[in-house]
């Protein structure tokens, strides 16, 4: 104050409730600041400096003083109010639509974008690209359950799985993720829920699944609960080989035996729609598993015989087929379930296609050309001759064997060039079985007359040909069976005349 008396005076004049005063004091106070903060001509650059610093530090004082009496009125106060009612901005829209977006990636059972599945099966969202299918492990390996999870190719998939019990797991992969054994709910305690969580971390798009369904999930389960766990299935007999396909499919399964050093070996070739992806999994009652991903075909390479005779104990073999795009599923098992031979998945007797209504060429009595419908029935030829389907591409020629080739007959499978031909000959009687597989043609060499060399000398044997490009099918047997009866006439009765 000694050193400026002016600013003294006006905070004198700050106290002052006087506008009239406040306004007078300030019209004063103006020419003393001017010439107050200019330093004269005289003044050391010292000097200058600490009036400088001193000036800084009294102004400062004054504006923290000033803050802290708003605060203070603040606090005694009502507070902070609201600064309005108008519309949200941009930025807070946005981090309540990041919140409520992480709200929402909580599992609960009442999860209403949850899929679910009541034991195996295959679950995918609508729309999306992430998938499911689960497989129950069996004999040694019934305490557990598998999950294959598939998403885009090459995309890094993270999933998180979490028990109801707190039992937990998770799994990072690229493109697909095989999970291995899970501890299946049974297993660790009754009634428990396991929830799913999978993510494509290149795109951000998320699915939930449980296991088993509950409120608010969508049940996808594939099949209902039937009285057998296994779902009906296309079979091969003991150490059989041969093609399976379900009707009205379009998956199917060649399997062919090892032989020689490859004898503890099967192979499997699996068939789907071309650029199809498919993923098939392979799981044995003894606990043995593989599984293989491919598009439009699958080579399992050597799947170890289950027949006992090498590594492992005689088993049976369960194989599940799918196809990712349009999720039609298709099951395989060897040896059938059934006690007796030639018996399906579900332990009945498999048909062979019945044989077409004879109708051949010739002149006289040699009838040694056939023809017909061949696609759901099967030509027949009685000794030896040509056969073809009406409008198709596949034929078959039969050609008996002479002099020391007399136990033997022959045939020339002709198709489509360059098309792969698979051709599969059973006769239910013995159980004579022999397969081929050729492009274009087939010529089979020897194959065993009935009655010659220990088969039964009334086999029938049943032949299947399959244009494995355009999946024409066409069925033949050797000999033809009895003939029908002659159709009985009809007699047409005139009515009476009314009288």
């Amino acid at each position: 104050q000694t050193r400026f008396p002016e600013l003294g005076n006006w905070r004198r004049t700050m106290a002052i409730g006087s506008s009239e005063h406040r306004s007078e004091h300030l019209a004063d106070l103006t020419p003393a600041f001017s010439s107050t903060f200019q330093p004269t001509q005289t003044a050391s650059p010292s000097r200058v400096r600490g009036s400088s610093q001193r000036r800084i530090a009294a102004v400062a004082a004054v504006l923290l003083a000033s803050c802290a009496l708003i605060l203070t009125a603040f606090s005694v106060g009502r507070g902070f109010e609201p600064a309005g009612s108008g519309p949200a901005s941009p930025a807070y829209l946005a981090i309540a639509a990041a919140y409520n977006k992480y709200a929402m990636q909580s599992l609960t059972e009442t999860e209403q974008t949850s899929y679910c599945l009541d034991g195996e099966g295959y679950a995918k969202p609508p729309g999306g690209s992430l998938s499911v299918s689960r497989v129950n492990g069996v004999a040694k390996n019934s305490a557990y359950y598998y999950l294959s999870v598939m998403g885009e190719v090459g995309h890094h998939i993270r999933v998180h799985l979490e028990g109801s019990d707190g039992y937990h797991k998770n799994w990072d992969g690229y493109g697909s993720i095989w999970t291995d054994q899970i501890h299946s709910e049974e297993a660790r305690t009754a009634g428990i829920v396991d929830y799913l969580q999978v993510q494509d971390l290149q795109t951000g798009e998320t699915a939930y699944f449980r296991f088993p369904c509950g409120e608010g999930a969508i049940d996808q389960s594939p099949h209902a609960k039937k009285t057998e766990d296994m779902p009906e299935a296309q079979c091969f007999d003991n150490s059989g080989e041969g093609y399976r396909k379900a009707p009205g499919g379009s998956m199917s399964v060649s399997k062919v035996n090892g032989i020689g050093k490859l004898s503890n070996c099967y192979y499997l070739n699996i068939m789907g729609e071309v650029g199809h992806k498919l993923t098939a999994i392979l799981e044995g009652e003894d606990g043995y598993h593989r599984h293989w991903t491919g598009y439009g075909s699958v080579y399992s390479a050597c799947v170890h015989d289950n027949s006992g005779k090498g590594d492992r104990e005689a088993s049976r073999d369960f194989l599940q087929v799918q196809d990712e795009m349009t999720g039609e599923i298709a099951y395989f098992e060897w040896p059938c379930r059934g006690a007796e031979k030639h018996r399906s998945g579900t332990g009945h007797e498999r048909q062979f296609p019945p044989e077409c209504p004879q109708q051949h060429a010739g002149v006289g009595h040699v009838r040694d050309v056939c023809f017909g419908d061949g696609h759901d029935c099967a030509l027949c030829i009685e000794d030896e001759g040509y056969c073809k389907p009406t409008g198709g591409s596949i034929s078959v020629s039969k050609i008996n064997g002479i002099g020391g080739l007399k136990g033997y007959y022959f045939l020339n499978v002709m198709g489509e060039p360059g098309h792969p031909l698979k051709v599969i000959m059973e006769s239910p009687e013995d159980g004579y079985h022999r397969s081929w597989h050729q492009y274009g043609a087939v010529w089979t060499d020897k194959v065993h007359v009935p009655g010659y060399m220990g088969r039964h000398p009334e086999a029938v044997d049943h032949v299947q040909v399959q244009d494995q490009i355009t999946g024409e099918i066409a069925f033949f047997k050797f000999p033809c069976g009895p003939a029908p009866p002659p159709p009985r006439p009809t007699i047409v009765v005139e009515p009476l005349p009314a009288p």
